[in-house]
């Protein structure tokens, strides 16, 4: 029996031998929680990607995606029940250690006095395990299409995914609330939406998020990597050139992972 802690999205809990774990629990009794599975296919596609997540972390020590440590379904009758993922337990998410890094930043430098949004030795850091866990998708064949800092979780000093793509089929009431990082053609639902590219598009405007502390704008006649109106672009060249690299408004402008692994700014130590 588990001792819950606290409720949020995720809840927390004490497993039997006392060790603190996530569990995560989707209850399909609730209609508005999955409004959209409307049909048996549907359903079917998204318990297979629970458990393709089950699999993959369950039979992989990846060091970049979060451990499950056990799956099941909760069904009384056909379609119906609750699903419980147990997880392992990050100490917060990559949103709030962005946030935090900023605020203690800005009591170090003061607020006029550095154009960075947080440290940049923390965001070349948080950057070269954001290229790690895209190569741990891609070696799995997997396009994520929803990397966000909301869906990276620190345990430890690693950063871990812990979200595989399952939020297109939950519901969220504070969605349009929520800094997206989706690639362009994820969010219009144009061409090949499950491309590896989408999520180079999504590691790097979380490089922009951490260097000017806002998303980047996008649209086919905007370049997408320069600074926010008003803010002087960052002085570093290599993170410049990430940025014009990675936020290109069509996949196929887009450098492939191995382009960004070697990227100087990726691979000096």
């Amino acid at each position: 029996m588990f001792q819950w802690l606290y409720k949020s999205a995720v809840y927390e809990a004490i497993d039997p031998d006392g060790h603190r774990v996530a569990v995560k629990v989707i209850d399909l009794y609730d209609d508005s929680t999955f409004a959209t599975l409307s049909d048996d296919y549907q359903f079917e596609d998204y318990m297979n990607q629970i458990e393709s997540l089950y699999h993959l972390t369950a039979s992989k020590n990846e060091k970049h995606v979060i451990q499950v440590y056990e799956l099941g379904v909760d069904s009384q009758e056909e379609y119906a029940g609750c699903v419980y993922i147990i997880m392992e337990l990050g100490q917060e998410s990559l949103d709030r250690l962005i946030e935090d890094l900023h605020q203690q930043y800005v009591k170090i430098q003061g607020v006029n006095r550095s154009n960075e949004y947080i440290p940049p030795h923390y965001r070349r850091l948080i950057w070269k395990q954001l290229v790690q866990i895209v190569s741990v998708l891609q070696r799995y064949n997997i396009a994520h299409m929803d990397l966000k800092p909301q869906n990276i979780v620190r345990v430890d000093n690693i950063l871990k995914v812990c979200n595989f793509g399952l939020s297109k089929y939950e519901f969220d009431n504070e969605y349009d609330e929520t800094p997206n990082f989706s690639a362009p053609e994820v969010l219009i639902l144009q061409g090949p939406q499950y491309q590896p590219q989408a999520d180079i598009w999504s590691i790097g405007a979380m490089l922009y998020y951490m260097t000017y502390g806002k998303q980047p704008n996008w649209n086919p006649e905007n370049r997408a990597w320069e600074p926010p109106y008003g803010h002087a672009p960052v002085q570093d060249p290599l993170v410049r050139d990430l940025l014009r690299k990675t936020l290109q408004y069509y996949p196929e402008d887009r450098p492939a992972l191995e382009v960004l692994k070697h990227h100087p700014y990726t691979a000096r130590p």
